[in-house]
């Protein structure tokens, strides 16, 4: 269903993530993982996805995407207008 397709899983060192990233490569597809955590893995990328320029750094590495899971996240108790870029 997906070969050759380039899939950029966030969130893809562990749980959820890496479950959908080996799901995509069963399929076929060029799964690329990130997340803050290394990983010893050529197609991993291990930045801080909440970091200005890191969507430009992403795509510098793994070049245009067909699909891409925006898995990351972390939980943090704020309210919508509360937050703000650097929380």
């Amino acid at each position: 269903l997906f070969p050759g397709r380039n899939v950029l899983v966030t969130g893809g060192a562990s749980g959820i993530g890496q479950a959908t990233a080996n799901i995509f490569r069963g399929e076929g597809a060029n799964v690329w993982t990130a997340s803050l955590e290394a990983l010893d893995n050529p197609q991993h990328i291990a930045l801080d996805l909440s970091a200005r320029g890191s969507a430009a750094q992403l795509l510098d590495q793994t070049g245009p995407l067909d699909v891409a899971i925006l898995n990351a996240g972390i939980a943090q108790p704020a309210g919508l207008f509360e937050t703000t870029p650097e929380n």
